[in-house]
């Protein structure tokens, strides 16, 4: 686990490479650029997945922007008229793609986009927690919050509960990134469901290609995620949500 951090990125990438590894699957950080030129260079297989920063290696991702959209018009079904969002880090494609589809949700809403409702959780738990303060303490704030990554989502839920406020009664909290837990959360929390395993054995389909020197030009993959419908934006629990009308394009 490099943290996300472009220093022990390079470390950990540098370690792997002295035992002669035939090929590499790598999330790479925000700032991964001098270590994927170094991957380049050297010509050593290399899959991304999670994140698509580089069109020069093969790359694994889930689609960000419509499912990211539908759980935003989601809530705008649901009588939400101010959501925000706690955005990841900046510099990766997953942060990026989320906010183009949370402001694609809004316009498929007919909801105005509000500077003061999109804020920075960097996917830590402290910053996100001070970043919802910061959402609730508006003359306005807003009705419902959608966290980007599961570590905010769950820093979300306490920032909103630290304030004695319910959920979804007085705050609806949804996220992006489905884990283990999420429907055991009370309430039960309405999330974006990637699916690890197809990433996984995807990235390695195409790394195995790679080394065996069968695949031709960098390929782009992106796998579906599906919205969970649980409790946490006031759907009734174990109740199928009512259909969604089409959001158009947004992929």
């Amino acid at each position: 686990d490099t943290h996300d951090d472009p220093a022990t990125e390079a470390k950990v990438v540098a370690a792997l490479r002295e035992r002669r590894l035939d090929g590499l699957i790598l999330a790479p950080s925000a700032g991964a650029a001098t270590v994927l030129d170094r991957l380049a260079r050297t010509g050593l297989p290399t899959v991304l997945v999670d994140r698509s920063p580089d069109p020069r290696f093969d790359s694994v991702c889930s689609e960000n922007v419509k499912p990211m959209a539908q759980l935003v018009l989601h809530l705008a079904q649901r009588g939400h008229r101010r959501i925000g969002m706690v955005a990841g880090m900046p510099g990766l494609t997953t942060s990026e793609e989320r906010v183009t589809g949370y402001r694609k949700g809004l316009a498929a809403a007919g909801l105005p986009e509000m500077p003061e409702l999109l804020v920075r959780g960097d996917s830590d738990a402290v910053r996100t927690h001070a970043a919802v303060d910061g959402l609730l303490d508006l003359p306005e704030p807003p009705t419902a919050i959608v966290a980007a990554q599961n570590t905010m989502v769950i820093a979300t839920m306490r920032a909103v509960q630290a304030r004695g406020l319910s959920v979804p009664r007085d705050v609806a909290v949804v996220g992006f990134d489905d884990f283990e837990w999420a429907d055991v959360f009370s309430p039960r929390l309405t999330t974006v469901a990637q699916d690890a395993g197809a990433i996984g054995a995807m990235a390695v389909k195409l790394l195995l290609r790679r080394i065996a020197g069968t695949a031709t030009a960098p390929r782009s993959v992106r796998i579906p995620a599906t919205v969970q419908h649980r409790e946490s934006c006031g759907c009734v629990r174990d109740v199928s949500p009512r259909p969604s009308r089409d959001v158009g394009p947004l992929a």
